[in-house]
């Protein structure tokens, strides 16, 4: 009989679909970390601090030019 009713719930395809959807999917990077918004936000900054540090170093390596003289920084 208990068998008979696992049988049937096995069968159900609405209780095997709210199963199949209530599991979280995780992705992670060897284990290591989880790949989710979190990584992919800091990832974004800090490739936008790198550029703009970089383009203030190098900025500083250009000339001003001022009334047609070259002044160097």
């Amino acid at each position: 009989m208990i068998e008979e009713k696992s049988r049937v719930l096995l069968k159900n395809e609405k209780l095997n679909f709210h199963f199949v959807v209530g599991q979280e999917t995780a992705f992670t990077a060897c284990g290591f970390f989880n790949v989710d918004m979190s990584l992919i936000c800091s990832m974004i900054s800090a490739a936008t601090t790198y550029l703009v540090i970089v383009l203030q170093y190098s900025s500083d390596n250009y000339p001003v030019v001022t009334n047609s003289t070259t002044v160097s920084p």
